[in-house]
């Protein structure tokens, strides 16, 4: 039992990278957890789209004066949900720290999630998996 346990906490391990964001002049380093359901794409530009909570996305848009040139509307389906539309941004670049390797992005699109989570949660990003 105490071997089971030991790999389940490696596994997610496996699964969170330490992230950097960068918006305008600010830089925000963050927990991301990499996620292979997250299918999102940007439907003009077809750019992976990660998802961030309404916290992390207020720290990063907060004193922003270019909010409409970043702004997206982004579709998207879940269960209960047909055909939504999640708000969301590009910000100027995100990097994914990957053991000695990072992986940069330059002008990610982020959505913002409704629901909240947060550093209790353990990620405040859910990472696209085309992106590591």
């Amino acid at each position: 039992m105490r071997q089971c346990y030991r790999d389940l906490c490696c596994h997610q391990r496996k699964n969170l990278y330490r992230v950097q964001i960068k918006t305008g002049m600010k830089l925000i380093e963050t927990i991301g957890l990499y996620d292979t359901g997250n299918r999102l794409y940007e439907p003009i530009r077809k750019k992976p789209v990660s998802i961030i909570g309404k916290e992390l996305a207020m720290r990063l848009l907060e004193g922003e004066q270019e909010w409409g040139r970043r702004f997206r509307l982004i579709p998207y389906s879940s269960i209960g949900v047909e055909n939504g539309l999640m708000k969301g941004f590009v910000a100027d670049e995100l990097v994914v720290f990957v053991n000695r390797y990072s992986f940069v992005y330059a002008h990610p699109v982020l959505a913002v999630a409704e629901q909240s989570f947060g550093k209790r949660d353990g990620y405040e990003i859910i990472l696209h998996p085309d992106m590591i």
